[in-house]
């Protein structure tokens, strides 16, 4: 996997890329607090059959903060980030809060999205867990502001630490999460009671949902989200077996391999 920067705006974009010039393209977006490299995993698995992606979300990883935070403003920032690469139309996948992101870009530009992969993203909402808009955004807030170390040493005790290395660096002598707080915050405000009905009524790409399994206690909350979303648009639900929200990153061999099964026939 190779990394680059490109410029939208006077302001940095960081991708992460496997080129195939002759498969598809597929986007991929990455979950809070996480960056692009996430996916390195599952960007070789799937590399095989698309050209593949990843961004840096705003403020998160090697990209720099948006000037104002709305969601036109970040569907403009994808689509200005998809042109400057020249990409006419791309599959988008989403990680968790990436998965809203994805189908707020294809709500508003369709004729660039091909489909959209909701990698158990883009249907749990706040208020399905009983969480007010301001529990999530001080949750995040002290999420970002505590998940710290003293040294890579003691990251490297965390049972997780290869999975989310990618996401960290050394700041100030601490290793931190690759993410500005504030923009944290504002996507998590933009995001909260994702998809509403009115957006679902607005979407009329394909949508695959890649679902977690684990824990199992909530799975009453994912099929009520599920049989919400399905009153609106028709959606492809397949369930990857012992999968955590990680499942991008604890799963790539099986994600990989569901999506090349509803995605690589249709695009050969």
């Amino acid at each position: 996997m190779k990394r680059g920067r490109i410029q939208i705006n006077e302001k940095i974009v960081e991708i992460h890329y496997i080129t195939n010039d002759s498969k598809p393209v597929m986007i991929l977006l990455h979950a809070l607090g996480s960056t692009g490299a996430s996916f390195r995993s599952l960007m070789e698995r799937l590399s095989t059959d698309f050209s593949v992606i990843s961004v840096d979300l705003p403020g998160h990883g090697g990209t720099d903060n948006l000037v104002e935070w709305n969601q036109h403003s970040v569907n403009e920032w994808l689509e200005d980030v998809i042109r400057s690469l020249e990409i006419n139309n791309a599959h988008i996948a989403g990680h968790s809060i990436g998965g809203d992101v994805a189908l707020q870009f294809a709500a508003r530009f369709p004729d660039q999205v091909n489909s959209v992969i909701l990698l158990d993203g883009g249907y749990l909402r706040g208020e399905a867990f009983g969480l007010s808009l301001e529990e999530e955004i001080n949750h995040t807030v002290t999420h970002c502001r505590t998940f710290h170390f003293s040294s890579w040493k003691e990251f490297d005790k965390q049972p997780e630490a290869d999975m989310i290395r990618s996401s960290m660096h050394e700041n100030n002598g601490r290793i931190e999460l690759k993410v500005d707080v504030e923009a944290a915050k504002e996507l998590v405000g933009l995001m909260s009671n994702q998809p509403t009905q009115e957006l679902l009524q607005q979407l009329f790409v394909p949508v695959l949902l890649l679902r977690s399994t684990k824990p199992e206690n909530i799975n009453p909350i994912r099929l009520r989200e599920i049989e919400r979303m399905e009153k609106f648009l028709k959606i492809n639900v397949i369930d990857i077996p012992q999968a955590t929200h990680d499942l991008p990153v604890d799963q790539p061999e099986r994600v990989a391999e569901q999506i090349k099964k509803v995605y690589v026939n249709e695009t050969s």
